[in-house]
């Protein structure tokens, strides 16, 4: 069987935390599983020193640190494209260097895959495309996923007008390129670009690559269901203020108060930020977790099957992210809570509310509640989950978010193999 290269181009994965860490923990176990018929590396940026912490366990995948250019800039969102020149020239030149040592070194079917992509680096990616013409040859094909949109909450609408341009003008070169497949991260991302690129067809949704679903099933198979209801996770990831990192003190203050039993409460974060009040927050954090009973703190990158041992363990979850910031930005821990049936507690009027409803996720609104009645409606909601609960209002959509990425990349692979060779 001729053996395929997925190529995972990513100059945003730096350190090990967030989504990309969670792809390439992802794309890691899927080799494993594919029974040698699949290889992968994964170029990434030169800062990134985390390869061991993936459990890249098996010498079908392999870590190239490549990239210099900065893949997040806060001021790109609404720069123009002669602002950004330099920006996406230097990237280009890098994607441009990847490629060509992909023609040089390979000589079987080869996936490139792109899992986050902004309008700058989708500019930058066609640009490179082009100029090295690797996708002329019959062994390659490009994966797109789309996981940003374009529109933003909080914008003025000149600053929105350019931005949706910046997107129009870049994924439409990208995406016109031939043997460059786009999948979107979610449904409204789908429908944004449809409209915004005047599609006739709809984009196909990929399975969320944060985990995947078979080792979520396993995590739940091996743990004891009678310990799930007690445990409620405060806050999961890196440490941000969109995600309500610096509200937590608040949070854990008022555990004390709330009744339900032997609840055990777990914090887990990540802060790899010099960001003065972020670092401030998490010293309060640490001493209000030590002195606190009955609550768990923890702050290291955990693996993939940990995460899923964790849910499997967790009755609900506390998502206070800012409603304008996800007003259009999806949540990987949302889909992970809705795949291990978790009640979270979230804003209504956010993005996690909506896709709430579409996956049939139990949940409770926390807009207009102190930390005291937000804890404890969570708690009581998590007592009659079971016996309440939810539906989805869009059941293929959410078949297609919760099926193995893994078994899904593996098929796009056998597809890659039978076609290009």
């Amino acid at each position: 069987m001729t053996q395929t290269l997925i190529a995972a181009i990513d100059p945003g994965l730096t350190q090990a935390s967030g989504h990309h860490a969670g792809f390439a923990q992802v794309l890691s176990d899927t080799v494993l599983s594919s029974g040698k018929s699949v290889r992968a590396t994964i170029f990434c940026h030169k800062s990134f020193s985390g390869a061991s912490l993936l459990a890249a366990r098996d010498s079908n995948i392999n870590f190239e640190s490549v990239f210099s250019c900065q893949f997040y800039r806060k001021r790109d969102a609404h720069a123009t494209f002669a602002d950004s020149i330099d920006r996406i020239s230097n990237l280009a030149n890098e994607y441009t260097e990847v490629l060509r040592q992909l023609v040089d070194t390979t000589t079987t079917p080869v996936i490139l895959l792109f899992h986050t992509l902004d309008w700058l680096h989708a500019a930058a990616l066609a640009k490179a495309l082009k100029r090295t013409k690797v996708l002329q040859q019959r062994r390659f094909r490009c994966l797109v996923f789309l996981m940003f949109g374009y529109r933003e909450e909080g914008t003025t609408q000149r600053l929105a007008i350019r931005r949706a341009v910046n997107f129009r003008v870049s994924f439409r070169e990208l995406l016109s390129l031939d043997k460059v497949d786009a999948f979107a991260s979610d449904l409204e991302i789908s429908q944004q670009y449809v409209k915004l690129l005047d599609w006739a067809n709809r984009i196909p949704i990929h399975p969320c690559f944060f985990f995947d679903s078979k080792q979520a099933h396993r995590a739940v198979n091996e743990k004891c269901s009678t310990s799930r209801q007690a445990s409620v996770l405060l806050y999961i990831g890196d440490a941000k203020r969109e995600k309500g990192f610096c509200a937590l003190p608040e949070v854990i203050r008022a555990l004390p108060s709330i009744q339900g039993g032997n609840i055990r409460w777990v914090v887990h974060f990540t802060l790899h930020s010099q960001d003065r009040e972020l670092n401030e927050v998490a010293s309060r954090v640490r001493d209000l977790c030590s002195q606190a009973s009955g609550v768990e703190l923890i702050e290291e990158f955990i693996s993939d099957n940990r995460l899923h041992e964790l849910m499997a363990e967790t009755g609900g979850i506390l998502l206070n992210y800012s409603a304008q910031h996800y007003q259009y930005k999806s949540s990987g821990i949302l889909w992970l809570a809705g795949l291990h049936n978790v009640v979270v507690g979230l804003m209504e009027e956010s993005w996690l509310r909506r896709e709430a409803i579409r996956l049939g996720i139990n949940r409770v609104y926390i807009d207009k509640a102190g930390p005291k009645q937000i804890l404890q409606e969570l708690v009581n909601r998590i007592r009659t989950a079971e016996a309440e609960p939810a539906t989805p209002t869009m059941a293929d959509y959410s078949q297609a978010i919760f099926s193995s990425f893994g078994d899904w990349l593996l098929q796009q692979c056998r597809m890659t193999s039978s076609e290009r060779c």
